[in-house]
């Protein structure tokens, strides 16, 4: 009776809770109401559910804009439109079809995942009446008056744009193309592209070296007039070319006196010796909604490590005492550089080392003893070896080696020492090289 006592379990008290199950659609992305074959659809999540709709709701809309537009790729094939225009854009809300619009959420009480959907018959159906509306709204062929005011132009040719290429989708989901309204969205779109090459630019901070494990010492500074004016409130936005990858804090607009500013906080590569940092006109953010137009901007190079550009050296020095042998060290990390293609400072003429952008080195110690415990001969190797950025001094990385070897009592206490010193030197280049290789990656390879 005691037994079975001790093995009760106690009843639990309070509310019990059941976790929640999600659909399979909030996984997959396949719901069994809109299949893929008649519906367009567009899945987001969100912490609640009202922003997990809004936010299905306006993927959905650049679904609409890019199924229109994937309508007419034949016709539209080797456009400056078609080059132009490359990102998500809403020109066709989706008040437009009341509606017909189709929507369903699932929640687990911390996720809410979120549906948009819309036939395609609906759609095109749909189309109809909406096309003849935006055609009666469409501007004439005059166009916007020029102005010395760059704001100001850009709302023009954003209006402009949106309501041309509004007709062009609209007339493509009908199954036909307006080539009218094709012309006058691809120049209205040339106009906001070419923003940049009509402003007089100065470009300071390009030519440096980002450091290791960090971005750019000096800040990016871009100052612009535009006929002779000072673009206050012009909004850019500032980004890295893939395929490098970075953190950035820039303007968001210009100031008062035209100029704008970017703090480069970390810059890397996936092995090119240098990245790309471009400023470009917002026009999503001044036009208040996604035109899907690539804006043409400003470029800054900023050199990065890479393996073609790195000098390693080392200096670490084994420590043998009395029993001597042979450094192995030396030959080994020589054997591992040239193995993975990193330059050896020893390799290169004096002359030729000012070229490298970056160096580093392998400094530190080991030491090697050997101690007769408990009637066994013992080789211990321990040390303390850093990776050192030579530019700046500053430790990368640091790492302390111990290696334990025993032997018999006739053991031959040299080949102790030797084997010690051999796994101490394999120990410290499996640590390092990794991080090496990593700081300084390959063209091919990624970080």
């Amino acid at each position: 009776m005691l037994s079975l006592a001790a093995c009760t379990q106690p009843q639990r008290v309070g509310v019990s809770v059941d976790p929640v199950k999600m659909p399979l659609w909030t996984r997959d992305g396949k719901h069994p109401d809109f299949p893929a074959s008649t519906y367009l659809a567009a899945y987001a999540s969100g912490d609640d559910a009202q922003r997990a709709r809004a936010n299905a709701d306006a993927l959905l809309e650049s679904t609409i804009v890019r199924y229109a537009l994937s309508l007419g790729e034949r016709q539209l094939a080797n456009t400056r439109f078609a080059q132009i225009v490359t990102g998500q854009a809403d020109w066709i809300t989706l008040s437009d079809f009341g509606n017909s619009v189709a929507r369903d959420a699932a929640s687990d009480g911390f996720e809410t995942v979120a549906v948009s959907a819309l036939n395609m018959e609906e759609l095109r159906f749909r189309s109809v009446p909406l096309l003849q509306q935006a055609r009666l709204k469409l501007p004439s062929t005059l166009e916007p008056p020029e102005v010395d005011d760059i704001n100001k132009r850009v709302a023009a040719w954003s209006e402009r744009f949106v309501l041309s290429a509004r007709v062009l989708a609209l007339s493509l989901l009908c199954g036909e193309l307006d080539r009218d309204a094709h012309a006058l969205a691809e120049r209205a779109a040339i106009e906001l592209n070419e923003l940049a090459t009509h402003m007089d630019v100065t470009q300071t901070g390009a030519n440096q070296a980002a450091r290791l494990m960090g971005g750019a010492q000096h800040e990016l500074q871009l100052s612009a007039l535009y006929r002779g004016r000072m673009p206050s409130s012009f909004k850019v936005a500032w980004f890295v070319e893939a395929p490098s990858v970075g953190v950035l804090s820039g303007f968001t607009e210009f100031n008062l006196t035209g100029q704008a500013y970017c703090r480069v906080l970390s810059l890397s590569s996936t092995g090119q010796e240098y990245a790309a940092v471009h400023c470009v006109p917002d026009l999503d953010a001044m036009a208040g909604r996604k035109l899907g137009i690539a804006a043409a901007g400003w470029r800054w190079l900023v050199a990065v490590p890479s393996r073609k550009n790195v000098l390693l050296s080392f200096d670490v020095k084994e420590r043998l005492g009395p029993n001597a042998t042979t450094p192995v060290f030396s030959e080994a990390c020589v054997t591992w550089s040239r193995l993975n293609e990193v330059s050896l400072h020893d390799d290169i003429a004096p002359k030729d080392r000012a070229r490298f952008l970056y160096a580093v080195a392998i400094e530190g110690y080991i030491d090697v003893t050997v101690r007769r415990q408990r009637g066994l001969n013992v080789a211990h190797a321990s040390g303390q070896v850093v990776l050192r950025d030579a530019g700046s001094n500053a430790v990368l990385f640091r790492y302390a080696p111990s290696v334990i070897i025993e032997g018999g009592d006739d053991a031959d206490t040299s080949e102790l020492v030797l084997q010690a010193q051999r796994e101490a030197a394999g120990d410290v280049l499996l640590e390092f090289g990794a991080r090496i290789l990593g700081l300084f990656p390959l063209a091919q390879e990624r970080p």
